[in-house]
């Protein structure tokens, strides 16, 4: 039930039929985020995502919320590193509104200068409140470590003084720049018929500009590196880890296991050891992100500051002792089992099939079947995962960051 049409002017639409859905989720996806941005634009992704719910040229901000809730429908936004998207969720019989919305507040938002200035302080708010969440805090101190010099490292949000400063004549540059049609994908997943919803986007899509412009590159730290940040908090936050593996690499199937055996699941070694065994920390776990040419991966945990010595010490042996003596053939088939499982309730959602049809084509340049996945994850062996662990966990390689109630001379590794 997937479809996918190019329009003349570049414009992707995709959609996935779900007839025994009575919903659809109908995304507008620009192919940017904060990787695009520099010293003087930082955050201004997602000040635009802000800006386009608050007014066009013939709709005030109360009026798209009263729209959305007349219709019973649900519209938000969010912008990741390498996108932005919005997107509205409401029933199949109200597809055609929804898309007309989300085509007016791209192509004629009025970016008000009163609604400017208003948002301004919103957001300003919320990168304060984001200085208060120290867990946030210290992933964005590893991705500037990992990912320096590039603003894939830099927080999505921006600063207080790069937020202060930008105008309406930086935002509607950025806008015609980086939402033009070829760097656009509008999709579908649920009740919808494709031939439709290409009429729906027909009527709009020649306001489009034209334009492909390119992602920034991005710089890797070689050598490990450490850094400690003194935060008067409860609570210690540590992360240990590498540059992972990008979207292209087939390896990240592999490596998704990896991180389930490791610490992402609650059967984990490092859950089990330093939660459930030791009581160290509540918060703990392994992550892998992948992005189209990049990716992180290591371990995070929060926990008190009399505990951070021997929750780094036994991660680090945990990890080492992995990397030399490998898995075993019951880790093995549980995680291929728990990515399965995870994946497969995740296509009961149709919002989380319509962000998977954007990233898919983003990504792939088409939708992957979830049955080609589940033969990926299959497809791992014990030697294909011992020889990337033998790389991907060589602790000596990783770098490591710490925020909170520490002195600045602490030694993590």
């Amino acid at each position: 039930m997937y479809n996918k049409t190019i329009l003349d002017n570049g414009l992707t639409v995709i959609t996935e039929e779900l007839p025994f859905f009575q919903s659809v989720s109908i995304g507008l996806w620009a192919d940017t985020g904060s990787r695009n941005e520099t010293d003087k634009t930082s955050g201004i992704s997602h000040f635009i995502e802000h800006m386009l719910f608050k007014g066009t040229s013939t709709r005030t901000a109360s009026d798209i919320a009263e729209l959305m809730d007349g219709i019973g429908g649900h519209m938000n936004a969010f912008t990741e590193k390498e996108h932005t998207c919005m997107y509205a969720r409401v029933l199949g019989t109200h597809a055609e509104m929804a898309t007309e919305l989300l085509f007016d507040m791209v192509l004629n938002s009025a970016f008000s200068p009163t609604e400017l200035e208003r948002e301004r302080k919103v957001i300003l708010d919320e990168i304060r409140m984001y200085e208060d969440s120290p867990e946030d805090m210290v992933m964005d101190m590893f991705s500037s470590l990992i990912w320096r010099d590039s603003f894939l490292g830099r927080p999505v949000l921006g600063t207080l003084d790069s937020v202060s400063s930008l105008s309406r004549d930086d935002m509607l540059e950025y806008l015609s720049r980086y939402y033009s049609a070829e760097n656009l994908i509008i999709c579908a997943a649920g009740n919808i018929k494709h031939d439709e919803f290409v009429k729906y986007t027909l009527k709009h899509a020649d306001l489009l500009k034209r334009g492909v412009p390119k992602k920034s590159s991005v710089t890797v730290l070689k050598d490990k590196e450490s850094q400690v940040k003194f935060k008067d908090c409860e609570q210690v936050y540590m992360v240990l880890g590498r540059e992972g593996l990008p979207q292209s690499d087939d390896r990240k199937y592999t490596l998704s296991v990896i991180d389930s055996v490791l610490g992402s699941s609650m059967s984990s070694r490092i859950f089990q050891e330093v939660r459930e065994k030791r009581g160290l920390a509540y918060n703990i776990g392994s992550f892998f992100t992948s992005l189209s040419d990049t990716g992180l991966f290591g371990i995070f945990s929060g926990s008190s500051p009399d505990s951070l010595r021997e929750i780094i010490d036994v991660s680090a042996d945990i990890i080492s002792t992995m990397r030399h003596d490998g898995i075993s053939t019951e880790e093995l088939a549980r995680a291929k089992e728990q990515l399965k499982g995870s994946l497969a309730l995740s296509l009961e959602s149709a919002l989380g099939r319509m962000i998977r049809l954007a990233k898919s084509e983003f990504y792939y340049n088409r939708l992957i079947p979830p049955e080609e996945i589940f033969e990926k994850i299959d497809s791992v062996t014990l030697e294909r995962l011992n020889e990337l662990a033998s790389s991907i966990l060589d602790i000596d390689l990783y770098s490591s960051c710490v925020l909170g109630p520490v002195s600045a001379d602490f030694k993590i590794l």
